[in-house]
């Protein structure tokens, strides 16, 4: 039987945060680095904390998607202080800028500078960072390639809001990505939202009351902040984020949809995201 090639960097992740987990160990697997991913590499029938344990114990380092989820989850302090134990080196990602280590975690993550997924450069630079831990050369970055298509982020109840703003945006030249209409039959869901995301040149969210309760459109704010995606908020009603989504538009100059000329002010602010 062929020897199995053992796998160099743990990810570790709180079972909420699994589809972003999955997509940051696909990156780092196209840049040459050989990943260990629980939902992935867990043999059946074994012990799950056994296989757990093995994994680290195979791996020269860790890394953390670090988010609210992760402070919280009992699992990922445990993988923390294995790795902890083994002397491994530990390379938080932060993907919720400004967040700070739990008190479960904070001692494992002591002396360790997190990797900013918010930084322009934040996807590469957790690739270079792994690259440092393991004593190897990082790749050249790949220079993406632009492209005129932007994502509509928005709740189920505003349906009808995003078929308008999509409708108007296309009338006037800018091609969109909007669910359920671009979905393909018979594909996976989440799969199909993050490569939507991937695809596009930045995002629009619809802004309103509903979407302070959409768990989806928290998720694809989160995906397009990992994958360095510009995000412009368009808020109907002068609706205000509540404090978890604002965490990924912060700092980004809102629009409003109220008033005159707001459809021109989108227009104009999406062709120039677009050309960035």
């Amino acid at each position: 039987m062929e020897e199995r090639e053992k796998k160099q960097v743990f990810i570790s992740y709180a079972g909420k945060d699994e589809k972003l987990a999955k997509s940051i160990c696909e990156y780092l697997e196209q840049g040459g680095i050989r990943c260990w991913f629980a939902q992935r590499n867990v043999i059946g029938g074994k012990k799950y904390g056994a296989e757990i344990a093995r994994g680290i114990r195979e791996c020269q380092a860790l890394v953390l998607v670090f988010t609210e989820n992760a402070n919280m989850a009992e699992g990922v302090a445990r993988e923390l202080e294995m790795a902890y134990n083994k002397r491994m080196t530990v390379i938080p990602y932060r993907l919720e800028k400004g967040l700070l280590p739990g008190e479960d975690i904070e001692y494992f993550l002591a002396g360790f500078q997190c990797v900013e997924a918010s930084d322009e450069d934040g996807q590469y630079n957790l690739l270079c960072a792994v690259c440092s831990a393991l004593g190897q050369p990082a790749p050249a970055p790949v220079v993406a390639q632009p492209t005129q298509r932007v994502f509509i982020s928005y709740a189920r109840k505003d349906k009808a809001l995003a078929d308008m703003v999509c409708h108007f945006l296309e009338q006037n030249g800018v091609k969109c990505w909007v669910a359920p209409r671009d979905l393909k039959g018979g594909a996976n869901y989440d799969k199909e939202i993050a490569d939507g995301i991937a695809n596009s040149g930045g995002v629009v969210v619809i802004l309103t009351d509903n979407t302070n309760k959409a768990v989806g459109v928290e998720h694809e704010l989160l995906t397009a902040n990992f994958a360095q995606k510009p995000i412009i908020p368009y808020s109907f009603l002068h609706s205000q984020p509540t404090a978890k989504l604002a965490r990924y538009i912060e700092q980004i100059h809102w629009l409003s949809a109220d008033g005159p000329k707001a459809e021109e002010r989108l227009l104009h602010a999406v062709k120039f995201m677009l050309q960035q």
